[in-house]
């Protein structure tokens, strides 16, 4: 029997480390050449989603005219305003008592009761004079905050 390292008579002798070397840059090689594949369908998937039409809502309407916006645009939109109302809040807060101040002075002044009470008792006496029954409640309700 032919020795078993001998093809055909052939003694051939390979260099395992030649060899694993080969191998590993084959396989690194297949890997990269996959990940850049996933890496290409995964950026096409976000851009797919980014750039998908919404409505003022966000959502996909099924009323193509509705969809005006990306969804990338309407995120930034929604980022910039709610950042707007959050600094419009900060200022209003910081402002407050020169706004209190100005509300107080306004609504001191004679014309502005004047013209509150006038508006208040007109309505009041329109509803008197009404063939329906008059009915005036006055409730005090809790303040509800705004932006």
């Amino acid at each position: 029997m032919a020795n078993e390292s001998s093809l055909f008579g052939l003694d051939l002798k390979i260099d395992q480390e030649a060899i694993t070397g080969v191998i590993k840059q084959m396989v690194n090689a297949g890997i990269v050449q996959a990940l850049d594949e996933k890496n290409n369908i995964a950026s096409s998937i976000v851009n797919q989603v980014l750039s998908m039409k919404v409505d003022d809502e966000g959502k996909v309407s099924s009323y193509s005219s509705y969809n005006k916006y990306t969804l990338l645009e309407y995120y930034v939109k929604q980022m910039i305003k709610d950042e707007a109302v959050n600094v419009i809040k900060e200022v209003m807060e910081e402002k407050r008592e020169d706004i209190r101040g100005m509300i107080k002075r306004e609504m001191s002044k004679k014309a502005t009761i004047d013209s509150f009470y006038k508006a208040f008792l007109s309505g009041v006496v329109d509803s008197i004079d009404s063939t329906y029954r008059t009915t005036i409640n006055v409730s005090v309700n809790k303040k509800e905050e705004r932006y």
